[in-house]
């Protein structure tokens, strides 16, 4: 049979016998500093993903006016220059490259000025040494800000078509 002893001075409790420890304070400050770290560090990477996601968007866009560019030369007659973007016409005249420059705005309007545009476009269309059956050669390259004198990104590609 158990015996239950009262001690003078001591007060009984629920928890008699049972052994329950809190947080100490100093646990409670380490596990806020290692969560202000984390929180910290992700705000840290925030600009950087932002800046990344812009740069995507920007590319992104400026590899569509270059498959746009390409696509208006391939639909185009050979003989005359290119409908959308008057990239010159492939034929035999052409001793020298052909060279353009030109902008884009967001509303995929073409600029002659490049103050007013997003895109700059750069091209170089290089025919085939003479009585050769080679293909021309169509050097594009689109950068951003267009007025820029050094541009934040840019994207180039070149493409052939076959002789006349």
């Amino acid at each position: 049979m158990n015996k239950v002893i009262f001690l003078p001075g001591r007060k009984r409790s629920l928890h008699d016998g049972l052994s329950h420890r809190g947080f100490s304070l100093v646990e409670v400050v380490l596990a806020l500093g290692i969560a202000m770290i984390g929180v910290l560090a992700i705000i840290g990477l925030l600009p950087v993903g932002l800046k990344i996601a812009s740069d995507s968007l920007e590319e992104t866009r400026a590899i569509n006016i270059l498959s746009e560019m390409i696509a208006d030369r391939r639909a185009t007659p050979s003989t005359l220059n290119s409908t959308l973007y008057s990239i010159p016409a492939l034929n035999n005249l052409l001793a020298d490259p052909a060279c353009g420059t030109f902008g884009i705005t967001d509303g995929n309007q073409i600029l002659p000025d490049l103050g007013q545009a997003r895109y700059r476009v750069d091209y170089q269309l290089t025919p085939p040494a003479q009585d050769r059956l080679d293909p021309y050669h169509l050097r594009l390259k689109v950068s951003w800000p267009a007025p820029a004198a050094i541009p934040s990104g840019c994207v180039e590609v070149v493409a052939t078509f076959p002789h006349p």
